[in-house]
C-alpha cells in the first residue's frame, strides 16, 4: 500500500489494484507486488510457460521481460519509477536450486546484478535514491543481506 491508500494484490488468479474505493482487476494471470506513490505497481504475469516482470500504470501493462529461456518477477518500485526484481535463470542441465540473479529494470533495459560468488541473488526492494536491498549467495553457499 501507498501513502495514498492503493493497494495491490490479485484475485487468486489475476492481478487487482484497490484505488479510490473500488477494485481493478487485470484482464491477466499474475500478481501486483508493490506500488509507488505514483500509483504505478510491479509484478508478475503468466507469458507462455514463463513468467515475466510487468509494470501497471494509467491502466497500461507493460512486459519488462525475462532472459531468455527464463522467468522473472518484480518486487519493488521507486518513485522513479526503476524496478527491482528477480530473474530466475535456466539452469542449462540439473542444477539445484536453480540460479537466480537480482535486476534493475530502467531505461527499458533490464540489468541483472551478481551475487557474492554463489549460486544465487534477489532484490527486495528499492529505495526512492536508487538503492536496493536484497540477498546474495557467496561461493560456500552462504545467504548475506547486500544493499
Amino acid at each position: 500500500m501507498n501513502n495514498h491508500g492503493t493497494l495491490v494484490g490479485d484475485d487468486g488468479s489475476h492481478p487487482a489494484v484497490y484505488q479510490d474505493g473500488a477494485w481493478t482487476v487485470l484482464p491477466v494471470h499474475g500478481t501486483l507486488i508493490h506500488v509507488n506513490e505514483g500509483n504505478t505497481a510491479v509484478g508478475a504475469l503468466a507469458a507462455g510457460s514463463a513468467t515475466h516482470a510487468f509494470i501497471y500504470s494509467n491502466g497500461l501493462i507493460t512486459d519488462i521481460g525475462a532472459p531468455s529461456g527464463g522467468s522473472a518477477v518484480a518486487w519493488g518500485i521507486n518513485n522513479a519509477g526503476t524496478v527491482a526484481g528477480v530473474a530466475y535463470l535456466p539452469a542449462g542441465g540439473f542444477t539445484w536450486p536453480a540460479p537466480t540473479r537480482a535486476f534493475i529494470y530502467e531505461n527499458g533495459t533490464m540489468r541483472l546484478l551478481d551475487t557474492l560468488g554463489g549460486n544465487q541473488s534477489y532484490a527486495s526492494d528499492i529505495n526512492n535514491s536508487g538503492t536496493v536491498a536484497g540477498t546474495a549467495q557467496d561461493a560456500s553457499g552462504g545467504f548475506h543481506a547486500v544493499v
